[in-house]
This record gives structure tokens, sequence and C-alpha cells, in this order.
């Protein structure tokens, strides 16, 4: 295990190349990583925790940056849970009619690893708040295949659903089964990975690149 998620250690190189997203001002897995594998590079990537990345002295190996990721390099609207809270680009996330709106930049994965020199990735992990069928989805149109990804899939955090929102679940539902096909056809074998905590909010998978 690395902290909450599980990963195939077999398959990490001595020197892997990480990219975290939605870090929500805690970095626990990529800590784990890094522990791990002191040659890793990890590249955190959260627009909302500006003041947390700006003033983390953890290991040297782990770099931190206040953008978002997203399917084109532009500014986006996150909507906050509250002022200087945690936020979604998806309008239907939160379920608070309390609402904060604030632009962050963000990039495609593309370009983030344009930025970072890279031509590769082997682990990816993403806590993004409902935006990850689509930005997975881009970066495969990219043909980019990381060697693993652990990714949290997340709807609302509501805890009644209305009807119409029963009915962008089902859109929802029909998104992420496509996107499991795609990925099995992709050579990945995709696994649940257990929650210990809120079992209930999100649907965490586990995609590993067979070689």
């Amino acid at each position: 295990n690395y902290f909450n998620y599980r990963l195939n250690s077999k398959l990490i190189p001595k020197n892997p190349i990480v990219y975290g997203f939605g870090n929500g001002a805690q970095i626990k897995f990529e800590e784990s990583i890094a522990e791990k594998y002191k040659y890793a590079s990890i590249y955190c990537y959260d627009p909302t925790t500006k003041e947390f990345n700006n003033n983390y002295s953890g290991p040297k190996n782990i770099k931190l940056f206040s953008y978002g990721i997203w399917t084109s390099d532009e500014k986006i609207k996150f909507l906050l849970n509250k002022k200087g809270g945690t936020g979604s680009a998806i309008n239907y996330y939160y379920g608070s009619a309390e609402k904060v709106e604030e632009y962050f930049q963000c990039y495609k994965l593309k370009t983030l690893m344009k930025m970072n020199n890279h031509d590769k990735i082997d682990i990816i992990k993403m806590d993004i708040e409902g935006i990850a069928i689509d930005v997975t989805n881009n970066f495969l149109d990219d043909d980019i295949l990381p060697g693993q990804i652990a990714v949290e899939f997340e709807f609302s955090q509501k805890d009644n659903l209305n009807e119409d929102d029963i009915n962008k679940y089902k859109i929802y539902e029909d998104q992420l089964f496509k996107l499991v096909n795609r990925m099995k056809k992709l050579n990945y074998s995709c696994y649940n990975n257990p929650r210990t905590t809120m079992p209930y909010s999100s649907i965490e998978i586990i995609f590993v690149k067979n070689i």
C-alpha cells in the first residue's frame, strides 16, 4: 500500500516519474513513494492549495505547483465549498448552497509533461473532484499511457439525490463504463480500490498497464 492507494510495486522502476493531481494540502501518497524510492521524481498539482504548496518543506524530490489539470490550457472556473476551501470545476459536484467562484490556471497533461521534459509517466494519482473521466479520456486521446493510474471517480457530495441528480448519475455511470472498457482495450487491468473511510462517496480504480 501507498497511503490509501494500492499499486503493483513490481512494476515501479527505481526512479519512477510520478504525477499527483488534487492534493488538497495533503500528499501522504506521494510522500510514501518518496520514502520507498529515493530516486523518484514527484510532481504534485493543486490550484486550490497555494499556501501549502509554497510552504512545503518535505522531501526534496517532491515538487508542488499551484496549477490544475484539465482538457485544455486555460483558466477554469472552480466552485469552492468555501473561501480558501476545496473545489471542483463541475457545477453539480458540491451540494452546498454556499459556493465561492474562483478561476485557476489549468493545463492538459501533455502540456505539463512538456514543461517537465517528460516523455512518459510511471504513476498518476488523481483526486480531482468529478472531472477524472474527462481528463483521463483527454490524455488517452494524446496517446499518453501511464504505467499505473490511481483515480477517484466522484459524482456528488450530496447525501440525497433528487430525480435530476439520478438522471445525471446515469449519464455519468455510462461514461465511466465506457472509460473502463477503453482502458481494457488499451491493455490495462482494472482494479477496485476499497475505501476505508466514506466508502460510498466515490469509486476508486487502479489501472495497471500490462507489459
